[in-house]
């Protein structure tokens, strides 16, 4: 179990799960450089033009094969999200090559485009019976209570194959206080955002440690 505090106005885009269901075109290592993510390759024939290919193989949550043209829909419903300004507006338009290639053309010469997409989880056509958005990632939703409690079980058809935890359940507790107490009594195993006033306490649970870790952005 993760216990995590409630961001508002994010809380459906938190991050403390986000990454787990969908997952982007392009990732970043642990040293923070660029590697495939969605996309295997990409390659700039002009300044203007990036063409992505999808990998071999990419299915989505219901079993279904990731197809470029679903990725294109899914960018471009992304383009109108006041959030994700600083990753569309260099975008011209988006075109379907093939099932697994598609193109970006760009304003203007934008040489960090697929930096910015690291930034962009890719979520796919919703499911118009269950009203469910599908993702990609090595978990799929099993439930979600808003602001409350989210249940993510492994995708046995991710593409790096199943996760080694089968069940992963995120629980919004605001309280950082609660949150190393429930770490402390073994309720739950990864509590992100403690207060630093509430460190000194965690270091004398049992089996707890502080896992500080670098970041890629600056404030």
């Amino acid at each position: 179990m993760v216990v995590y505090p409630a961001v508002a106005p994010y809380e459906e885009e938190s991050v403390a799960f986000t990454n787990n269901v969908f997952e982007s075109l392009v990732q970043r290592d642990d040293l923070g450089n660029l590697k495939p993510g969605l996309a295997q390759s990409w390659y700039n024939p002009d300044e203007f033009t990036w063409v992505f290919e999808l990998r071999d193989g990419l299915r989505r949550h219901d079993g279904k094969a990731v197809t470029a043209a679903e990725v294109v829909d899914a960018l471009e419903a992304d383009r109108s999200q006041p959030f994700l300004i600083p990753v569309a507006k260099p975008m011209e338009r988006i075109e379907v090559l093939d099932d697994r290639r598609f193109r970006i053309r760009t304003r203007y010469a934008f040489g960090p485009l697929a930096q910015y997409l690291t930034r962009l989880p890719i979520r796919l056509a919703a499911i118009a019976q269950g009203k469910r958005t599908l993702g990609t990632g090595p978990y799929r939703i099993e439930s979600w209570e808003e602001g409350k409690r989210i249940e993510l079980v492994a995708f046995e058809g991710h593409f790096a194959g199943e996760p080694a935890i089968p069940r992963a359940t995120f629980l919004v507790v605001n309280d950082s206080k609660q949150r190393v107490r429930q770490i402390s009594r073994g309720d739950a195993h990864l509590a992100l955002d403690v207060s630093h006033r509430d460190l000194a306490e965690l270091a004398r649970a049992p089996r707890a440690r502080e896992g500080p870790a670098p970041g890629v952005r600056v404030i």
